[in-house]
């Protein structure tokens, strides 16, 4: 019969005896248990993380043509998990959308939709995004009552002229001239506002001019006069 080696330490007045086989044997199932359990441990921590991370991302759906908000539009994600949001009065619908890949769709009645298409959602996605629906126009074009501003009165040869103007359409795209002389196109804000600059030119003549900020699709505009001084 085979025995099994035995161990003695002695300390002062303490003998320890153990038997090292057992001893071996325990230690082995005590660090398989602690391997199983640091690796349950850490798949918890990664499927937790997993399930946490997300990303806050505002959706804003504007009507291509005139840069109005567009409400009650639909925002749809498909994949790690199905997402859904309605646009408000300010054409934004926001979600809190956890990291992955997703199938973007963007709807809405009366408007050419977008999508399905890839959508990724990482650190480094956007806080907002901006998407464009091609709608059906329907009812009379926006009223416009502009007005516009400058920053004086009073300019010389070379000198830039600040204008501000607001009432024009949603989008609309403007045009200042001073007499027959005439700047480049610039684009409205959603809400008809625009500012730009216009450089006096040497060939103009001196004395009082009208400054027309013009909306070249509709021919709507607005003057006011300033002074050109040598």
């Amino acid at each position: 019969m085979m025995r099994t080696p035995m161990c003695h330490v002695r300390n002062a007045n303490i003998l320890i005896t153990w038997s090292t086989g057992a001893l071996a044997t325990d230690m082995k199932k005590l660090l398989r248990s602690q391997l199983i359990v640091a690796l349950m441990l850490t798949a918890l921590m990664l499927v937790q993380g997993q399930q946490t991370a997300s990303m806050a991302i505002e959706f804003q759906v504007v009507d291509f043509a005139t840069a109005q908000p567009l409400q009650d539009a639909s925002v749809s994600l498909l994949g790690p998990q199905a997402l859904n949001g309605t646009t408000n009065a300010n054409g934004t619908a926001a979600l809190s959308i956890p990291l992955g890949t997703y199938t973007l769709t963007v709807s809405k009645a009366a408007c050419s939709g977008v999508g399905p298409q890839t959508f990724i959602v990482d650190e480094t996605a956007p806080e907002s995004i901006v998407i464009k629906l091609q709608c059906e126009q329907t009812g009379a074009d926006p009223v416009e009552n502009p007005t516009i501003q400058t920053d004086r009165t009073e300019y010389h040869y070379n000198d830039t002229i600040t204008w501000t103007a607001s009432g024009f359409a949603p989008g609309a795209y403007l045009q200042a001239c001073v007499g027959s002389i005439c700047g480049g196109v610039l684009q409205a804000d959603r809400f008809g506002n625009a500012t730009g600059i216009f450089v006096i030119d040497l060939t103009m003549t001196a004395g009082t001019q009208q400054l027309t900020i013009l909306n070249i699709i509709t021919g709507t505009s607005t003057q006011t006069q300033i002074t050109l001084s040598p």
